[in-house]
């Protein structure tokens, strides 16, 4: 037997569009996200994320925030963005999300900041390992 371990707690089960300040040169297209030039995100049914990481409990704004920056880490690691150039902008794109949908600004500081100290390695590029049983 073989398989792949993963983390994924959610799956987006419907579609869900927002607009954020990160905008792409050319449009972003896989197979369960779009981000367009000018800043639309639409991340697909069927995407799967594990939502807010930490000793937090999964509220709507973190389940949001947590989406969206799933996400533009992904893109972030598949050579969409630059890891030292673009990361520290999904981190806060996820801040003024957390912050838009009911987030304590206090709460979402330290949200950000673990982020900024902790998250860059989640950003990277990596090869997933199949394991053998």
């Amino acid at each position: 037997m073989k398989y792949i371990k993963r983390l994924f707690k959610y799956e987006l089960a419907a579609d869900f569009a927002i607009q954020i300040q990160i905008r792409p040169e050319q449009t972003i297209e896989h197979e369960f996200f779009h981000l367009s030039a000018t800043g639309l995100l639409l991340i697909r049914r069927g995407y799967r994320w594990d939502g807010p990481s930490g000793p937090t409990y999964d509220s709507t704004g973190l389940m949001i925030g947590s989406l969206i920056h799933d996400v533009g880490y992904q893109m972030t690691r598949e050579g969409h963005f630059d890891i030292r150039e673009d990361r520290a902008a999904w981190d806060k794109v996820y801040r003024e999300t957390i912050i838009a949908h009911g987030i304590n600004p206090i709460r979402a500081w330290g949200h950000w900041y673990a982020l900024s100290k902790f998250g860059w390695s989640s950003a990277l590029p990596h090869e997933e390992h199949i394991y053998e049983a």
